[in-house]
């Protein structure tokens, strides 16, 4: 069982932890009667373990896990209804827990249905800018006249930043605890 093998995986990679918190990885699925005891403390806020869990449909079902923050994907998805329910666990907010955002890992491409007219309608102005134009569209007001940027609108267009600062067009690297270079492979923006 996948869920079971990656469960597995990363108790090994984060031994340290379970050998003082057992429950800190756990299989959550139907056929897994000790971790479906865990579902409860899984998605309680105020609960500490599990902190990470595996599973192969929970997040397709009405789980209200608020503070998850990070959504592998390790399966083909091809039904927009289950990948708008899986995603959708992400989006929920807890600021008073920090949770204000989430990260999508996809190994098998599933987040291309993000680019799916189906996802959330046709888009309401199509705007493709020519060259040296910025890529997000002048804010227009009703009478089609671009507006000019306000006080709590962000500069469009290059910047002279450096790279780490948010406008270099070098590859991205990361330092993860210090010691380890992390590159990112592909990254898609849409």
């Amino acid at each position: 069982d996948h869920a079971a093998r990656m469960r597995q995986a990363l108790a090994n990679a984060n031994a340290d932890i379970c050998a003082t918190q057992p429950k800190y990885v756990v299989q959550i699925t139907g056929d897994n009667p000790e971790g479906k005891r865990e579902l409860d403390n899984f998605i309680d806020p105020e609960k500490p373990f599990p902190v990470i869990a595996t599973t192969s449909k929970l997040l397709t079902t009405g789980v209200d896990a608020q503070t998850c923050k990070l959504i592998v994907l390790d399966q083909n998805i091809k039904s927009m209804t289950l990948f708008k329910q899986i995603i959708g666990r992400g989006t929920r907010l807890r600021e008073d827990l920090g949770k204000s955002w989430f990260t999508i890992m996809d190994f098998k491409r599933a987040t291309e249905l993000f680019a799916d007219p189906a996802f959330d309608g046709d888009p309401v102005q199509i705007y493709e800018p020519g060259e040296g134009e910025p890529i997000a569209p002048p804010d227009v007001d009703v009478s089609g006249a671009p507006q000019p940027p306000g006080e709590d609108q962000l500069p469009v267009g290059p910047t002279t930043a450096g790279p780490g600062e948010g406008g270099s067009d070098e590859p991205k690297k990361y330092i993860v605890g210090g010691m380890v270079t992390v590159s990112v492979a592909r990254e898609r923006v849409q």
